[in-house]
């Protein structure tokens, strides 16, 4: 197994965190150039919430503040949490290919994204 990088586990935590499913991880990871299986993916998230168990409410849900400020910490840099974790709309395109328009919708929700805000829909 190779090893992962910081910024891959970053990216993969703070998608699943917010009900993104390992296989839409999948492909964010490969659009910001790192190429993982879905066996991969998975053993990295329960590896991930075993190092670091606070991540994690004990009812098991994610505990998003706790992850935003791990985050901070993992990397040490804002804007390079901000440019990992930014969805764009190449992302979004590349979902509703693999999932239903409803499932991307609740994603989009999740994640506190509004398709109809200009700032969305322009391209970087």
């Amino acid at each position: 197994m190779l090893n992962w990088s910081n910024e891959e586990i970053l990216i993969t935590i703070y998608f699943v965190a917010r009900c993104i499913r390992p296989k839409s991880v999948q492909g964010l990871l490969l659009r910001r150039g790192y190429d993982r299986s879905l066996a991969a993916i998975e053993r990295t998230i329960i590896c991930t919430t075993k190092q670091y168990p606070y991540l994690k409410f004990a009812n098991g849900q994610w505990d998003l503040s706790a992850i935003d400020r791990w985050m901070k910490d993992f990397v040490r840099s804002q804007e390079s949490v901000n440019k990992l974790t930014r969805f764009s709309l190449e992302d979004a395109e590349d979902m509703v290919l693999k999932i239903s328009v409803d499932d991307l919708l609740e994603t989009m929700d999740n994640l506190g994204l509004d398709f109809t805000d200009p700032a969305f829909n322009a391209r970087t």
